[in-house]
């Protein structure tokens, strides 16, 4: 007889096919994948209220440099991002959202919302705040330390 699997392997498990889920695209709907490569691009540049250079791009979808230079080329030939001089360093570009990746941005988030709420329908407003904080929690403790 086969032991049951603690509270972590549980949620490890969970996680897991989340994330094989989302690849198939479940949470984003069905996309061509350079499609998802630009909407992870203007995810990217909207969480940040100053250009992003190419750099933070993979350091934050944790990509080499040159396939995050490749997929904001791909992004600004898109004119979902356009390129703009960074002021503390001349040498380098950052990138803004344009007003086209602004409504890509806002598309990609409802319906990433309506992929979770409709599974979560059925819950309590009590059960999706606990799963809310204790998710987020967990993402907040997963991120490698900044020091």
């Amino acid at each position: 007889m086969m032991a049951k699997p603690d509270s972590v392997q549980l949620v490890a498990d969970a996680l897991l096919t989340l994330r094989r889920r989302q690849r198939r695209g479940h949470l984003a709907g069905s996309a061509p994948l350079d499609q998802i490569h630009i909407a992870e691009i203007a995810d990217v540049v909207a969480s940040h209220d100053q250009p992003v250079t190419v750099g933070d791009v993979a350091r934050e979808l944790m990509i080499d440099p040159s396939q995050a230079s490749r997929r904001v080329a791909s992004s600004v030939d898109a004119s979902i991002v356009v390129r703009v001089p960074v002021q503390h360093d001349g040498r380098l570009s950052g990138l803004r959202l344009t007003r086209k990746g602004r409504s890509l941005v806002g598309d990609v988030q409802q319906r990433r919302r309506i992929a979770v709420e409709e599974p979560m329908q059925s819950w309590t407003q009590t059960d999706r705040q606990q799963l809310a904080t204790l998710l987020t929690r967990l993402v907040n403790d997963l991120e490698p330390d900044q020091g």
